[in-house]
């Protein structure tokens, strides 16, 4: 789903991602966790004119210390033990495409100084190779970072920001744009009512409810929330008891994820739809689910096996 919502905010927004995508200058998005960012840069790419091209994302604060420059820049056949076959790297997989850098605020130091010098150079060196080769890619990075306090304290490149910073938006929380909130609640209701077979509806008291939220995780948080509302809602209308309670994966604020309340499942269909969905948030691990659903394993296990459910069936096939 694309960008939803009718508040004025999102329409500049829209603006600026109509202007940005006529150029291939480099873009900066500001903004809090969850509140859209990758959802402009791939706007951004889809209405430029490398659109059919790679859009590569890559989360900078992941990318461990010891695997940036092959991670980035790709790796020759033989460079390293076990490096089995050549490797192109995040940059050359994004030539004459995008390449997205969220979190590029928590980007480590060493790894600044490499971006800085393919930025100017528009060069990458391969690990295990002597030979610089030539890369095309537009930048857009992101970050929920206050990018002038980490340049203060010297653990940002300011010279690195400048590069970066050449169009710049900032998606504001959705706390400040809660005229947005009615249209993206119905989008996820009627993708979840789709993915679930189900028809809840939204009410004028749910949306009273929703927009008085604070929505700490933003529209990530609105997502999951009315995912969880539509599975666990016993009648046609969302249950608005639901709204406090946090994703099973979600973390706000630094507080640890409130999972279901196992107890407030009271009919057979509602507790079939609590082990799917816990497994499925879980990544399909049994341990976590149950940890999730606040049931032991063995307890887990066996309502498993009384509802029927095939782990091996649920489960995404590698390639999938």
């Amino acid at each position: 789903m694309g960008l939803t919502g009718v508040s004025n905010h999102l329409a500049a927004v829209a603006e600026f991602i109509h202007r940005a995508a006529q150029t291939d200058a480099n873009v900066f998005i500001r903004g809090e966790n969850g509140c859209g960012k990758e959802l402009v840069a791939k706007a951004i790419h889809r209405l430029s004119r490398r659109a059919h091209e790679n859009y590569v994302p890559v989360n900078c604060a992941s990318i461990a210390d010891t695997l940036i420059e092959r991670e980035l820049f790709g790796h020759e056949k033989g460079a390293f033990t076990g490096a089995n076959a050549s490797s192109l790297g995040y940059f050359q997989s994004a030539n004459r495409g995008t390449i997205f850098l969220d979190e590029i605020g928590d980007m480590k130091p060493n790894l600044q100084t490499a971006l800085l010098r393919v930025l100017e150079e528009r060069k990458v060196t391969p690990v295990g190779s002597t030979v610089a080769k030539d890369v095309d890619v537009r930048v857009i990075a992101a970050t929920n970072a206050p990018i002038e306090t980490k340049i203060a304290q010297g653990t940002f490149r300011e010279d690195l920001f400048h590069r970066l910073n050449v169009l710049m938006i900032t998606v504001i929380p959705l706390r400040e744009r809660p005229e947005d909130i009615p249209l993206l609640a119905q989008a996820f209701i009627d993708r979840a009512n789709h993915d679930y077979s189900m028809n809840k509806i939204l009410t004028p008291a749910v949306v009273d409810e929703l927009k008085t939220y604070s929505w700490p995780g933003n529209v990530r948080q609105l997502k999951n929330t009315i995912e969880r509302m539509v599975i666990m809602s016993s009648g046609r209308t969302l249950d608005t008891r639901l709204l406090t309670q946090q994703s099973p994966d979600a973390t706000v604020n630094n507080t640890k994820p409130v999972a279901y309340d196992a107890m407030q499942f009271n009919t057979y269909q509602n507790e079939d739809r609590l082990i799917r969905y816990s497994l499925e948030q879980s990544g399909y691990v049994i341990s976590k689910a149950a940890r999730l659903s606040r049931m032991s394993r063995s307890t887990f296990c066996d309502k498993m096996k009384q509802h029927k459910i095939d782990i091996s069936k649920l489960k995404p096939s590698e390639g999938a």
